[in-house]
């Protein structure tokens, strides 16, 4: 069942990254203490491409070396997930608005997410990006 927004929380803070809509785009959003940052993601390929980033997160088994890594088409949206030998998980996220203008801006920030969360983040990727078409 296709649900309407998909929300990843941090397990030591209050920040959030909130992926909303449907479409030709989607919105993201990353908000906490001292943050709040919204930007529209044209989906055409990459939304199938987003799906697959968090089904990689879901099947790991044990810790990573190497960090998974997405970026958006035109670069509005990029996450990084990187993993300790510990098993504490670190997804790191770029948002950016009004590329190329005099007013573009770029917010950076990380959410600390627990290993046994990526089963279920993932799950719920799916039912949110669909098979990405």
């Amino acid at each position: 069942m296709k649900t309407d927004s998909f929300a990843i929380h941090s397990v030591s803070s209050d920040r959030a990254l909130t992926f909303s809509g449907d479409g030709e785009s989607w919105r993201v959003r990353l908000t906490g203490t001292g943050i709040s940052a919204e930007t529209a993601v044209w989906a055409g390929m990459g939304k199938g491409e987003l799906n697959q980033f968090f089904q990689t997160l879901g099947k790991m088994q044990r810790p990573w070396a190497t960090a998974q890594t997405w970026e958006a088409l035109e670069s509005e949206c990029a996450l990084s997930a990187k993993c300790s030998v510990l098993g504490d998980v670190t997804l790191d996220v770029t948002l950016r608005g009004n590329p190329g203008s005099a007013e573009q801006w770029m917010v950076r920030a990380g959410l600390s997410v627990e290993f046994g969360q990526l089963a279920r983040m993932a799950a719920e990727a799916q039912r949110f990006f669909g098979d990405g078409k």
